[in-house]
């Protein structure tokens, strides 16, 4: 078949041919899709989201030893590193720095300083707690009252449906700024979007009061220490929560 002058042919997949007009006039415009302003914003609004972040663990037993409590500012010395590290790869560092730590000698959980310097809890929640800037009041108070009512403890029937405060469990609150690692560039995590470290400590100590306010025994971590943390994860069931699923209305 030969096409008449200015026309174009198409073969369809189902087998017969179509003459179809070669002047782009005659053919509907392209469409163009506008993404609503709430939707294109929520990759940068989750750049600046911040928000109150635990990571809970139901166990059966918890502990934690203080190794050094002499309090460091790894965050703020983990991103100098990374601004004076314009690749920020520092893997061949890192790996050295953990083989090292691995060929340390081990420590017993039960008392590695040698001093009685040892929290132990039983059944109850191990919390690994992180704090941003803008945390105050209202996420300290709401977080509080979610752990303590969670009921995430089985029942006579197996099923979750008993709180700690039913379970007379404990809870073992550790002050845990990696929370907020960013690893989308190199390997070195930045810790920026973390808690200034004075405010930090007030918001975590806080919010242990608010634990024990409901009649929850709160053993405590040492904020800026470091610990060695062993547990028994029953289940195992492990819970993140953050604050900004908090009702606002």
């Amino acid at each position: 078949m030969i096409a008449a002058a200015g026309c174009r042919m198409r073969i369809p997949t189902w087998g017969f041919f179509m003459i179809l007009p070669h002047d782009p006039a005659a053919y509907p415009p392209p469409l163009h899709m506008t993404i609503p302003k709430d939707i294109a914003g929520l990759a940068s609004e989750a750049d600046t989201l911040e928000r109150m972040r635990i990571v809970l663990q139901r166990v059966r037993g918890a502990q934690l030893s203080v190794v050094d409590d002499t309090e460091t500012d790894d965050v703020t010395a983990n991103d100098a590193n990374n601004a004076n590290d314009p690749n920020n790869d520092t893997g061949n560092h890192n790996a050295t720095d953990t083989h090292e730590q691995m060929n340390t000698p081990a420590y017993d959980m039960s008392d590695p300083s040698g001093d009685g310097d040892s929290r132990r809890i039983g059944t109850g929640l191990l919390l690994l707690v992180g704090v941003q800037d803008s945390d105050g009041d209202a996420e300290v108070e709401w977080m509080a009252h979610k752990i303590a009512h969670m009921r995430i403890f089985e029942d006579a029937a197996g099923k979750m449906n008993r709180s700690v405060l039913e379970e007379h469990g404990s809870v073992l609150s550790v002050s845990q700024f990696t929370l907020y690692a960013d690893t989308r560039k190199g390997n070195r995590p930045s810790f920026t979007k973390a808690g200034r470290p004075e405010h930090a400590d007030t918001i975590w100590n806080a919010f242990n009061a608010e634990l024990r306010a409901y009649g929850i025994p709160v053993a405590e971590g040492v904020f800026g220490a470091h610990m060695l943390v062993g547990l028994e994860n029953d289940g195992p069931v492990t819970i993140i929560l953050d604050s900004d699923n908090r009702p606002t209305g």
